[in-house]
């Protein structure tokens, strides 16, 4: 993640011609998923992190959410 971070930062600062810029949060680190109810676990705090910050009222309303239901029929058909 971290060289990912590192890459697209650079690609961004120079399509803006802007060196040094910084684009990412530091809070970042990884988190390894342990079995299927840490997988849920981890997906609903991500569902509910536009709940938590107060854009929606309810995750699936939020545009780009996977736990939106127009979204999940976009991508499995």
């Amino acid at each position: 993640m971290r060289d990912w971070k590192k890459g697209s930062a650079r690609l961004i600062n120079k399509k803006d011609s802007i060196s040094g810029r910084k684009i990412w949060m530091d809070e970042y680190h990884e988190e390894i998923v342990k079995n299927d109810n840490d997988l849920l676990n981890k997906r609903t705090y991500i569902h509910n992190n536009p709940v938590i910050r107060g854009l929606v009222d309810i995750s699936s309303d939020f545009k780009y959410s996977t736990a939106n239901k127009d979204l999940k029929e976009r991508f499995n058909g």
